[in-house]
């Protein structure tokens, strides 16, 4: 399927917007969710050849390790804290 940057344009305005439903030249389009909404932004984005705009998905690798080594302690004479 191919997808013009006005449909693009009209989506993204769409989910700026916080609406669900988007018109492309002569058709209106209702969408399920704004997930569904970013992924459609995604995959126009994609076969556009454009960068999307949006929050951006970072990953993290260690390999030190992120959690603490030592193991936490209790102290049952808490009053809260029930064996």
């Amino acid at each position: 399927m191919a997808f013009t940057q006005a449909q693009y344009d009209a989506l993204e305005a769409a989910i700026a917007e916080g609406v669900y439903e988007v018109q492309y030249e002569d058709r209106r389009v209702r969408y399920r969710s704004q997930d569904a909404m970013l992924r459609l932004l995604g995959i126009m984005a994609r076969a556009l050849g454009i960068e999307p705009t949006g929050p951006k998905r970072k990953e993290m690798a260690s390999t030190k390790g992120i959690w603490p080594t030592a193991t936490p302690t209790f102290d049952n004479s808490l009053p809260w804290h029930h064996a």
